[in-house]
């Protein structure tokens, strides 16, 4: 086993070393708001986490940042495995995951630009369009939805589009308030639990409301 493994030791040993990237990644892109990040982004991630904890890991515990004897292609199996897991994995991996979950809380509360754009060095954003600041940083208030044949929708807006690309809104409790003809108002609650918006092209303005 350990002949023939042999030579994939180094392959074994840089996934090793990467695990608690990926995990603190996985943990990261399920929390965070906004648009996932693409192939390479993610994996430039996963390597930062894992040298970030690494090296916290290292100063906290201890242990080094590549534990035990160099790797070759002739080293086998059972020590690369031995070294890695019995030593620094899991610390590195709950260290990955605990930071992952900070960055995506700061993210998604946008204190990192709220920093950046006090000292104005950015002017940047959390999230990647309007849509997303609207969406995300106005949760706890109602909307009024205006349309181009003049009807207005007041609802609660229970679910949105994450990324913004979609467009796509659904209004719980929803109220349209319609005008005939003569000028006179009227309103009519929707009958279940709520309005799912398909176009909103047709939408002319959304406000929020107190």
């Amino acid at each position: 086993m350990d002949e023939l493994s042999a030579v994939d030791s180094p392959a074994l040993f840089l996934f090793l070393f990467l695990l608690p990237g990926f995990l603190g990644l996985l943990v990261y892109g399920f929390l965070v708001q906004g648009e996932p990040q693409d192939k390479f982004d993610r994996l430039v991630t996963a390597f930062a986490l894992s040298l970030v904890a690494s090296l916290i890991v290292s100063y906290l515990v201890g242990y080094p940042i590549v534990p035990g004897p160099a790797v070759t292609a002739t080293t086998s199996f059972s020590v690369i495995l031995k070294t890695m897991i019995g030593r620094s994995l899991l610390d590195t991996s709950i260290v990955a995951v605990l930071i992952a979950g900070s960055l995506a809380w700061l993210n998604n509360h946008g204190k990192i630009y709220n920093i950046l754009n006090y000292l104005k060095i950015s002017y940047k954003t959390s999230n990647s369009d309007v849509w997303q600041d609207v969406f995300y940083r106005h949760r706890a208030f109602w909307l009024q939805l205006e349309f181009r044949d003049g009807r207005k929708l007041v609802g609660w807006p229970k679910y949105f589009s994450a990324t913004g690309k979609a467009r796509e809104l659904f209004l719980a409790d929803a109220t349209w308030y319609l005008t005939d003809e003569s000028g006179v108002e009227s309103t009519l609650d929707v009958d279940g639990p709520g309005i799912y918006i398909v176009d909103m092209t047709l939408v002319t303005g959304i406000e929020i409301l107190k």
